[in-house]
């Protein structure tokens, strides 16, 4: 029920898309947060469950509209007159998804999309406009075009593609963040092997290994196999040939190191266990990382923790590649050292490490998405003394929370690029924590109003935002909604938050920003 409780949550933060509608025996209201005002029927299926429907003669919170009882002809939601906004929380406030209209029904000639029609329903359907859900969803889509075959039920628009099911996609290809067909960018789009996030491709052809550190279960001289799995992860590693593409699987439990330092490149993806993450934790004094990656191999890591204690969790350089996905890094003198590395992060949490969370140098290339970097220490000398630094490097943050670090947020040096959106960067003991005159923010929570960009809004940084600081716990709670509208959600961005909930997918909607949403 976290969902649905989350969704009722966040009707009352979409406060531009206004209905008043009459109809006989019922009551004239005009609550933005009514799911009449939404997607009707839709909106209290998505947040209550099969059953439910949507009644315009019952309005407060926290149903707001929804009801699981018969509902009266007279009081029963008709197609067409919502506003069709789905999103978590966000509006179409300043941005390209609204159109400044209301509910309200507005007849219309033709078939199609037409001209005259609101943005959030531009189809004409039996004289009526309509968003393409209320119009009949994929079928109607179908059936319009078969370029843009899947219907987007928070937009109201027929696109190329909603999920990786759309006849549009050819073989091999996936449903992006823009709705339109590609490469795939994250493992959930390869549910029987893995995403090759630098080649954007599902690698079901890899060689499948198996590993697990219990002794009762494992064979150090096994086939590596579901049912035989190996004892350690260096050892699968080992049995790639260079030039290979493999998939590991690793078992929960406790690994000492992932290491592809060697210039013969392999091609290699982990993925942890979904119940039991495992953990790569090299603990001893002065030795190398725990993870270790470079000239030209490819290493994606999936459901994974990392720690070290006297040295980077990760260090990536020479050339390496590096995605991380769903990973856990809580310890080290660094999370990640990139040099000379390309990394590629997606809802990952890099927290209480003793310098920076990543170092990103020498000509490195990063991007971040939906991460999470608090509560880091980086109390070195500048610019290292900033959880993210980047010198000489490019760094691409997309709702990112950057915040609550012992020393500053953000430091730059040499010919750095940094550019950041819909992100949230704050911390309680600098005041003005990002040290990087070339960094761009737009649409983002920052504590330093002389950084560049357009439409941020510099704020005091509330730890009330979250749920636990102290347990590294930085989900949103906004319960007051300060930071609801700051973000803005472009096709593109992430759809789906750091917890893996829906987020507005309306183009240039606004919502929360940072990696997280209430």
């Amino acid at each position: 029920m976290a969902g649905r409780e989350s969704d009722v949550a966040s009707f009352g933060s979409r406060a531009l898309l206004v209905a008043v509608l009459a109809l006989p025996a019922c009551i004239v209201f005009d609550d933005p947060s009514h799911c009449a005002n939404l997607r009707g029927d839709a909106t209290c299926v998505e947040a209550f469950g099969d059953g439910w429907a949507c009644s315009v003669c019952e309005r407060g919170a926290p149903l707001q509209g929804c009801s699981n009882a018969p509902i009266e002809t007279a009081c029963r939601f008709e197609a067409g007159s919502g506003s069709g906004d789905s999103g978590s929380g966000g509006s179409t406030s300043g941005g390209s998804g609204g159109s400044g209209t209301t509910g309200l029904p507005v007849e219309c000639d033709g078939t199609g999309a037409v001209e005259g029609c609101p943005e959030d329903r531009p189809y004409c359907v039996e004289g009526v406009c309509s968003g393409c859900e209320a119009a009949g969803g994929h079928d109607y889509c179908a059936g319009l075009s078969e370029s843009v075959p899947q219907c987007n039920p928070s937009w109201g628009h027929c696109v190329e593609c909603y999920d990786d099911a759309s006849p549009a996609c050819g073989e091999g290809q996936v449903c992006g963040d823009d709705f339109a067909c590609g490469a795939c960018t994250q493992h959930e789009q390869c549910p029987m092997s893995a995403c090759n996030v630098f080649r954007g491709t599902c690698m079901d052809d890899a060689t499948v290994l198996w590993v697990d550190d219990d002794p009762a279960s494992c064979d150090p001289d096994g086939d590596a196999s579901e049912g035989t799995p190996l004892c350690d992860l260096d050892a699968a590693i080992e049995r790639v040939a260079a030039g290979e593409t493999a998939i590991v699987h690793l078992r929960g439990g406790s690994y000492t190191s992932l290491v592809l330092p060697d210039c013969a490149a392999k091609y290699i993806a982990v993925i942890g266990d979904e119940g039991a993450p495992a953990t790569i934790d090299l603990n001893a004094l002065q030795s190398p990382p725990a993870v270790e990656v470079a000239c030209g191999s490819e290493l994606m890591l999936y459901r994974v923790r990392l720690r070290r204690s006297n040295a980077p969790a990760v260090q990536c350089h020479d050339g390496g590649k590096l995605s991380l996905q769903q990973v856990l890094i809580d310890g080290g003198t660094t999370g990640v050292d990139a040099q000379d590395c390309r990394l590629r992060s997606l809802g990952s949490r890099f927290v209480g490490t003793a310098g920076p969370a990543i170092s990103a140098t020498d000509g490195s290339d990063i991007e971040l998405r939906n991460d999470v970097i608090g509560g880091n220490a980086a109390m070195g000398t500048p610019p290292d003394n900033a959880a993210l630094v980047v010198v000489d490097s490019a760094a691409e943050l997309r709702f990112v929370t950057l915040a609550d670090n012992d020393a500053l947020n953000l430091a730059c040096g040499g010919t750095a690029v940094v550019t950041a959106h819909s992100s949230l960067v704050g911390d309680t003991d600098s005041g003005m924590s990002i040290d990087c005159l070339v960094a761009s923010f737009d649409h983002s929570v920052i504590d330093n109003s002389d950084v560049q960009g357009d439409d941020n809004v510099a704020l005091l940084f509330d730890p009330g935002w979250f749920v636990d600081l102290a347990g590294d716990d930085y989900r949103l709670l906004d319960s007051e909604g300060a930071l609801a509208e700051i973000g803005q959600w472009n096709p593109g961005d992430p759809r789906f938050d750091l917890e893996n909930a829906r987020r507005v997918e309306i183009p240039g909607a606004r919502t929360w920003p940072g990696a997280d949403q209430p």
